[in-house]
């Protein structure tokens, strides 16, 4: 049975934990987090949830829900408030809100309601059908250093960009940012000096801090110096993913190992999750560790393994299925002299040596991704 995907809209981080844990049951996953905000509505667009679970904090929450409603078909809208109360109901049902509920009724309740609601909005005329054109989100992460992860995020991405999606990536490793090493391209403005920009950002401005590769791929480089990192923030990667998601298929996020603020939004804002790992124990235990922080995120149904598999390896596939609970979707073969010379080179092995065995398997993961 397919998990009713739900958006939460709320500017308070601890709203947003208190309603992560009321919406915790089997069938219901959240997507992703929003202010409630404008942008909220740029967010639901590309990630297409079955319900937006809005939380009341001013009147223009209801225009926010409305924009949402007249902008995404099939997506439910509920109300969660401390109180309900006539008024608040009244202004509700003006904006295309479907149910209310308040945080007092209880987790049970509140399910109830958010089920419902996406059960009667399938009966809405219009209601949305799978659209094969929204953006892909998918973020690349590995808890320990050296595995590959940065070699898959570009090659998957210049893949992509080659075959002629409209294909991004960005860099969030905010101390050791070294995509744009990968591609051998110089970024005079990256992320860092992003985030400090004070202009309304658009894609235009935004467009300002990236790098065309001739691959077609669209970068937006890490810091130049790790110092610079400390001014980019989760609201930063928010604002980004919600303004770049209408102009392109797909978006590769390169993750750094620690779970910080900007991480957390990213993985929030991601449609997948990809952990890379190699076999050996300590690579294995991280991506054991990085699972159980995702799954206290509510991020588990996001997540998928990458295994570069070594001819001599200690650790067995069996041994890192008994450790994960799964198998790995996604088995390559590790080859560090092509992965090395493609870095000195500055030039992704999907291009640069594509028929090669690694090349191969690159090409094909990147179109299943896409896929998915």
């Amino acid at each position: 049975m397919e998990k009713l995907k739900v958006l939460v809209l709320s500017s308070d981080k601890s709203i947003r934990y208190k309603i992560k844990e009321l919406l915790d049951a089997g069938d219901i996953v959240i997507v992703g987090y929003s202010d409630v905000s404008p942008i909220a509505a740029q967010k639901a667009q590309g990630l297409l949830p079955d319900v937006a679970l809005i939380c009341y904090e001013s009147p223009s929450t209801f225009e926010i829900a409305q924009r949402i409603y007249q902008s995404v078909q099939g997506c439910a809208i509920v109300l969660i408030s401390e109180k309900l109360n006539l008024e608040l109901a009244k202004e509700a049902l003006n904006s295309g809100i479907r149910l209310l509920t308040s945080f007092e009724e209880g987790s049970a309740a509140v399910l109830d309601t958010v089920r419902r609601a996406g059960a009667l909005e399938q009966l809405r005329p219009g209601a949305k059908e799978a659209s094969p054109g929204k953006t892909r989100v998918i973020s690349i992460y590995s808890g320990k250093g050296g595995t590959g992860k940065t070699t898959l995020a570009v090659n998957l991405a210049a893949a992509l960009a080659k075959q002629g999606k409209k294909a991004a990536l960005i860099d969030l490793n905010l101390d050791y940012a070294c995509a744009a090493l990968y591609l051998d391209i110089q970024a005079k403005d990256t992320i860092a000096e992003l985030a400090q920009e004070r202009a309304n950002l658009t894609m235009d401005v935004l467009r300002g801090f990236t790098v065309q590769h001739y691959s077609g791929l669209t970068v937006l480089a890490g810091p130049n110096t790790p110092d610079s990192g400390e001014y980019v923030e989760g609201r930063h990667v928010e604002s980004v993913l919600s303004v770049m998601r209408p102009f392109f298929d797909c978006i590769f996020i390169d993750l750094p190992a620690n779970f910080t603020d900007s991480t957390i939004t990213a993985l929030e804002n991601s449609n997948q999750i990809y952990i890379v790992m190699q076999p050996d124990l300590a690579s294995v235990r991280a991506a054991h560790l990085a699972t159980t922080v995702l799954t206290s995120l509510q991020l588990r149904e996001k997540v998928g393994y990458v295994y570069n598999k070594e001819s001599k390896a200690f650790l067995s596939l069996k041994d890192v299925e008994r450790v994960l609970g799964t198998k790995p979707q996604f088995m390559l073969t590790r080859d560090d002299k092509l992965a090395d010379r493609s870095m000195c080179i500055g030039r992704p092995i999907v291009l640069e040596e594509p028929r090669s065995l690694l090349g191969r398997q690159l090409k094909a993961m990147a179109a299943e991704v896409f896929e998915k």
